[in-house]
């Protein structure tokens, strides 16, 4: 694996993230207490593997990274689509519902190849 294409998985995982920490902010602002406690686990969980993958990368994974960035940058965008109209109608359980399956999607994808 090139160096820009680990940095090119790693931003993708690092925007993940920050995806997750937005929707957690959102739900806190909107008193959403419950949301934002399960968004701020999905968040931590997502940390603990990005941190697990940026080590095993780091040692000796030679895998499709150009695929895995594309992926991840895919699901990135729904994500951010669905916290935003989270962000717009914190009422819609729906949105919710879907941004935390984005977020499952995310860390399941990076379980497999860590």
């Amino acid at each position: 694996m090139t160096d820009a294409e680990m940095m090119s998985v790693l931003s993708e995982l690092t925007a993940a993230h920050g995806q997750a920490g937005r929707l957690t902010v959102t739900c806190e602002e909107a008193g959403q207490a419950d949301r934002a406690r399960l968004s701020r686990e999905k968040a931590a969980a997502l940390k603990r593997e990005k941190d697990r993958l940026t080590r095993r990368l780091l040692r000796d994974w030679t895998g499709d990274a150009a695929a895995l960035a594309a992926d991840l940058a895919r699901r990135n965008q729904e994500l951010a689509a669905r916290a935003e109209a989270l962000r717009q109608d914190i009422s819609r359980a729906e949105a919710f519902t879907e941004a935390i399956g984005f977020l499952d999607g995310i860390l399941a994808m990076v379980k497999r190849i860590a």
